[in-house]
C-alpha cells in the first residue's frame, strides 16, 4: 500500500496496522528534504563474518563536490540477524520450522525472531585529512544456536557542521 502525508507536513507520524487481533505500531519522520554533502563508501576483503573472527573494514568519506569534509567523525555499530532461507530449504527438511502453508504456524519465539542483535558498537572516531579509516575488531563469539546469521556493519558519519551519511556493508 501507499501513504501520502498532507501538503506542507513535518514531524513525527505514527503508523498502526490492525492484523489478526493485533496492533503493529511504526513511525515515520517528515521533513524537508536536505541535499547530502558527502558520502561514505565501506568496504572489506571479507564476505562472511562469524563470531570469534576478526572485522577488518575501510571506510572513506567524500564530499560531493570532491574532496574529504573537514572535521569529520564516524561511529560503527555491527548488528546481526538469522538469515531467511527459501521455502524448499525447509521443506526439504533442513532444519527450519518450514512454511506457513506446508507446517503450519510456528509460533515460538526462536522461529520468529528476525530483529537486528547489536553485537558491536564503537565511540566517535575521526578521519584522517583524506577522509579515511580502518576498523579491525575482532567480532565476539556469541553462541551460535541453531541458525544461521549474517551480520551488517552501518557506519555514521557526521561533520562538525551537524551534517551526516550512512554506509552499510552485509557480510
Amino acid at each position: 500500500g501507499s501513504l501520502k502525508a498532507p501538503e506542507g507536513a513535518s514531524g513525527v507520524f505514527r503508523i498502526v496496522a490492525h492484523l489478526v487481533a493485533a496492533d503493529h505500531v511504526s513511525e515515520i519522520r517528515v521533513k524537508d528534504y536536505v541535499k547530502p554533502q558527502f558520502f561514505v563508501e565501506v568496504k572489506s576483503e571479507q564476505e562472511t563474518l562469524r563470531g570469534g573472527d576478526n572485522l577488518a573494514a575501510h571506510i572513506k568519506v567524500e564530499r560531493y563536490a570532491g574532496g574529504a569534509p573537514a572535521q569529520t567523525q564516524f561511529q560503527y555499530t555491527l548488528y546481526r540477524t538469522r538469515v531467511s532461507l527459501p521455502e524448499w530449504v525447509g521443506d526439504a527438511g533442513m532444519g527450519e520450522s518450514g512454511s506457513q502453508t506446508t507446517y503450519g504456524f510456528d509460533s515460538s519465539p526462536a522461529a520468529s525472531t528476525s530483529s537486528l542483535e547489536l553485537i558491536l558498537q564503537g565511540e566517535d572516531t575521526p578521519f584522517d585529512d583524506k577522509g579515511e579509516a580502518e576498523i579491525d575488531v575482532k567480532v565476539p563469539d556469541k553462541e551460535r544456536g541453531p541458525y544461521d546469521y549474517q551480520y551488517v556493519l552501518k557506519i555514521h558519519a557526521f561533520d562538525a557542521e551537524g551534517n551526516s551519511a550512512m554506509g552499510t556493508k552485509d557480510f
